[in-house]
């Protein structure tokens, strides 16, 4: 079981300790043109990669110096929003509201007969191999909050009877069963070395309900410069074909549906279409950028009509932010859906990645354990988690 909760679990914000003592809060929430809100946005610093990243129902909560300050809010699929905000002590409030993407089709060259879409799949195929390899080695903090709750019970009386129970007050009692089965918060460092070296030190860490026990601690390393993208073992034993892969064209359709400006970047969105059931591929949407030909931000599901395994359905996003000359994901999560004998089950798992320090020599990371966990990591306070935690509990 604890093999699926590791995957299966929800909401994760980043997280930066102010350095200043004269700090404030700064707390929201993100929503659409509609009202809408929107899960797992993310919010940071210009020019770094400290901030946070909104809950499931698009509440924020961010701490930050006193003065000004300015902001980046970006969520795939809309407009980057710069927020210029001049900072009180105390508690600060600001409610963010982004828009869609302003869709410039009309200004991207198309050739008669050509699907645009492949013309560019084909441009980030030939620099799929650089960018995997681009980044030797590096440092990072990570954020790691993981929820999962039971969102539906059986309504057969029979499964109650299997259970042991019956009646009215079996239902009740399922009924009341409803909600958080499991809520984790972690915060550790990170260092990587290519090809697939992963030291992990977990610097804090809790389960809600067990004092003692420890939360997920390690993020979920999804790589789609790789030809063949591991998500787990257990979820998926042969991995996935990523959508830039170097046959990718054989697994998948695409279709460009629209391109929209970004820091002065022409970034290109497209449809992906798997081309057959029952292989291990993705759906979704995945925006590249001009020119340059890498992922700008990803919209994914995978599913068990493309041989996903224990859960129903999983859909991953992730966003990239420039960090010196590379890309590297900022924030990434993972909607998970199952369904076990009309039991009905939501997980969320977001890993949110900060001060990235790139290319500086950390074999001295490495040693025999591939984790550690700090003396004190699972026993710090309350009062510990109140501080640090980014965002309210959802």
């Amino acid at each position: 079981m604890k093999h699926l909760l590791f995957f299966i679990s929800s909401t994760i914000l980043s997280l930066w300790m102010a350095a200043s003592a004269s700090a404030a809060t700064l707390k929201g929430r993100i929503t659409d043109s509609q009202g809408e809100p929107l899960p797992f946005a993310s919010l940071y610093l210009k020019g770094t990669t400290k901030g946070t990243t909104s809950n499931i129902d698009g509440y924020y909560q961010l701490e930050l110096p006193v003065g000004d300050v300015v902001l980046i809010c970006q969520y795939v699929g809309y407009q980057k929003q710069e927020l210029k905000l001049k900072i009180a002590d105390g508690t600060n409030t600001k409610n963010i509201q982004l828009l869609p993407n302003e869709k410039i089709l009309d200004g991207v060259k198309i050739k008669s007969g050509e699907n645009p879409a492949i013309a560019i799949i084909k441009k980030a195929i030939k620099k799929r191999s650089f960018y995997n390899t681009q980044i030797d080695h590096y440092r990072a903090n990570a954020y790691i909050k993981g929820n999962f709750k039971l969102e539906q019970v059986p309504k057969d009386g029979m499964i109650y009877a299997l259970m042991g129970g019956g009646g009215d007050d079996a239902k009740d009692e399922m009924d009341k069963a409803k909600g958080i089965l499991i809520l984790s918060e972690t915060f550790s460092e990170i260092s990587y070395r290519r090809p697939d070296k992963m030291k992990v030190k977990v610097i804090s860490s809790r389960v809600s309900g067990n004092q003692d026990d420890y939360g997920f601690s390690d993020p979920m390393q999804i790589n789609l410069y790789e030809n063949n993208v591991q998500i787990s073992e257990q979820l998926s034993p042969r991995g996935f074909v990523s959508p830039i892969a170097d046959a990718a064209l054989l697994s998948y359709k695409y279709e460009l549906l629209s391109a929209y400006m970004d820091d002065g970047k022409l970034v290109n969105r497209i449809k992906v279409i798997p081309r057959r059931k029952f292989e291990p591929l993705f759906s979704g949407i995945i925006d590249i950028i001009e020119n340059e030909w890498r992922l700008h931000s990803v919209d994914l599901t995978a599913d068990k009509d493309h041989q996903l395994d224990v859960v129903d359905t999983m859909k991953i996003k992730q966003v990239f932010i420039p960090v010196g000359d590379a890309m590297m994901v900022k924030d990434q999560s993972f909607l998970i859906k199952l369904k076990i004998m009309g039991f009905g089950i939501v997980g969320n798992y977001v890993n949110v990645f900060s001060d990235y320090v790139i290319d500086q020599d950390n074999r001295k990371d490495f040693n025999r354990f591939v984790k550690e966990y700090e003396s004190e990591a699972n026993k710090r306070s309350v009062a510990y988690w109140d501080t640090i935690r980014p965002v309210p509990l959802s």
